[in-house]
């Protein structure tokens, strides 16, 4: 086992790389990197084991992965692992055929987009000229509350919010992003991500952190010359297959989330006018729709308001009224056009609940309570304006007011 040594002059150059150089290329900020390559360039996989929480188990998935990549032909893997001690962060690279290599670094604030942009400098250099893929690993919250929670850091709890990650992704853009973690396929996240990836995978519901990364490993060696959204369905396949709970995964089409944009910012010019003669249809419709989440505590009832995106556009449609018909129809088929494939499951071993009207995408859609603050400020609200059209849709309610600021803002999910 090797060791990397890391200089000063080292970081600085592995810093010049994460801002978008590489020998021989240079990174567009608003195209995905398979432009550095051609098609048929293998994968890399890039790990963010951000596990600075309840969530740490040690280093045996590292060590999982890193041993499918030594015995991969083509698929490099580099790795950060994020534990709950102080001074556990390290990171790893593990070259098909070759002994592993090991940095420590002291205590990454694996919470922070630093935290993820000096992985991305360090891992970037190691897969110069192949397609990137990358998974961050831990507590998800979605499009309000995040990814990647540090608990032990300086400073105390931090997350990664979604425009955060796309900050980084824009001088180091990678081809797939998968989001090992909860509530992480939502159409928000992946227009947040438009120009920084071109596919993304996350699921809709709670998840077990069980990515199986071995198995993706030897997915990404046998779709070298697959298009990356072919691979997506494949790796797609690989995620649902380990999992054996109730739980919906989804794979998008980042290039496709623009044309769902347009629909939906289409479908809310003609609803906002209608609100005041039509405000308690639309709470019901939106309240009908396929949720994600059935939870009850204070600080988990948030996710309530995630709910199927396709399910929620067949509730509008049938609200009566033609010309919000139609437009929900078209937001709906531009879905349809964006969701590469989907894969749930209902019941299994821990849990009878049901998941019957799934798309493939989740919408943050909240009726009969508060829209968070926090949501009108993402790119998705500001584009579409549908941010805007739920307050008005909950606006004037007995709960309270129709724009509250996150009380809970590190509080995932129970159904782990």
């Amino acid at each position: 086992m090797r060791s990397l040594k890391l200089g000063a002059v080292a970081l600085l150059a592995l810093s010049l790389v994460g801002c978008g150089m590489a020998p021989g290329a240079m990174v567009s900020g608003d195209k995905a990197v398979s432009a550095l390559g051609k098609a048929g360039d293998p994968f890399a996989l890039m790990t963010f084991f951000a596990l600075d929480n309840d969530l740490d188990n040690g280093t045996g998935i590292v060590s999982r992965l890193n041993s499918a990549a030594a015995a991969s032909s083509k698929t490099p893997a580099v790795t950060l692992y994020d534990g709950s001690r102080d001074n556990d962060s390290v990171y790893y690279v593990q070259t098909p055929g070759r002994s592993v290599e090991k940095a420590s670094v002291g205590e990454v604030d694996s919470g922070t987009a630093k935290g993820l942009a000096d992985f991305m400098a360090f891992g970037a250099p190691k897969v110069t000229g192949k397609r990137r893929v990358l998974s961050m690993a831990d507590h998800g919250g979605g499009i309000v509350r995040g990814i990647c929670s540090d608990w032990n850091g300086p400073g105390g709890k931090k997350i990664i919010h979604m425009p955060e990650v796309a900050g980084v992704l824009q001088s180091t853009p990678v081809d797939m992003m998968l989001f090992d973690a909860c509530f992480m396929g939502m159409a928000e996240v992946a227009y947040e991500l438009r120009g920084k990836a071109d596919v993304v995978i996350g699921a809709q519901t709670t998840t077990r952190g069980d990515f199986p990364y071995a198995e993706i490993v030897e997915t990404l060696d046998r779709n070298v010359d697959a298009t990356n959204q072919e691979a997506a369905k494949a790796v797609l396949k690989d995620v649902a297959a380990n999992a054996n709970y109730t739980v919906a995964f989804g794979a998008v089409d980042v290039t496709k989330m623009d044309a769902v944009a347009q629909q939906m910012k289409q479908l809310v010019a003609v609803m906002a006018p209608k609100v005041p003669t039509m405000k308690k249809q639309m709470q019901q419709a939106i309240g009908a729709a396929q949720a994600y989440a059935w939870e009850t505590d204070p600080g988990m009832a948030m996710y309530n308001s995630y709910k199927d995106f396709g399910d929620v556009m067949a509730q509008f449609e049938k609200l009566g009224d033609p010309a919000i018909a139609k437009a929900a129809a078209d937001v709906k088929a531009a879905v349809k056009e964006a969701v590469l494939a989907e894969s749930h499951r209902s019941g299994g071993m821990f849990s009878r609940e049901k998941l019957d009207r799934v798309s493939g995408v989740a919408l943050y859609a909240v009726a009969g309570g508060s829209v968070e603050s926090k949501y009108l400020t993402r790119a998705w609200s500001r584009d579409t304006g549908w941010g805007d059209l739920l307050v008005k849709i909950n606006g004037g309610g007995a709960w309270g007011p129709a724009v509250a600021p996150d009380k809970y803002p590190h509080a995932f999910p129970s159904k782990r």
